[in-house]
């Protein structure tokens, strides 16, 4: 299963004995130090800060035991999820009135492995630091016709926005 880049990755090692335990990135350009790891590479457990690592590259880990004169190591990769791409997002017609106009957004043409694609609809509430408001519950449809509420600022204006996932929940907006 695809590790989704957006959540903190934990790697657990064990070992009953040992004098020290160290954790490597055998493949990839990926240097494991402060900035990208919340544990040392020295712990029994490696955590990663979210969107460390890339989406859709592979990562080979070695855990290194040693206890006295002998060293054991085990091996793991790890798939990071991609996140959709290659769509667009549009809204039909481009201007209109709040309360009456009935709007299409669509979000057409975003392809991924990890199917079946789920996409959420919404704007952002510029009364309330943009909080995100949404239209609708994740589909699979990858439309929806709405009327849309009264907008903000002198212009009344509203920006909206598309959310598109894969099975995996990686995303794109």
């Amino acid at each position: 299963t695809p590790f989704p880049h957006t959540d903190n990755l934990r790697l657990s090692g064990a070992a009953s004995f040992y004098n020290a335990v160290y954790w490597e990135c055998t493949s990839g350009n990926l240097y494991l130090d402060q900035s990208i790891l919340l544990t040392p590479v020295t712990n029994l457990v490696l955590s990663f800060k979210s969107y460390a690592l890339m989406p859709g590259q592979v990562y080979d880990f070695r855990f290194t035991v040693m206890y006295n004169n002998f060293n054991a190591s085990s091996y793991i990769s790890v798939i990071v999820n991609n996140m959709p791409s290659g769509g667009s997002f549009y809204v039909s017609p481009p201007t209109g009135y709040s309360l009456t106009t009935s709007f299409l957004l669509t979000a057409p043409n975003w392809k991924d492995t990890d199917l079946p694609l789920t996409y959420n609809f919404g704007y952002f509430d510029a009364n309330n630091n943009n909080k995100k408001i949404y239209l609708s519950q994740r589909a699979t449809q990858p439309s929806l016709s709405v009327v849309l509420p009264v907008g903000f600022g002198a212009n009344k204006q509203i920006t909206l926005f598309c959310v598109v996932f894969d099975a995996y929940d990686a995303f794109v907006e």
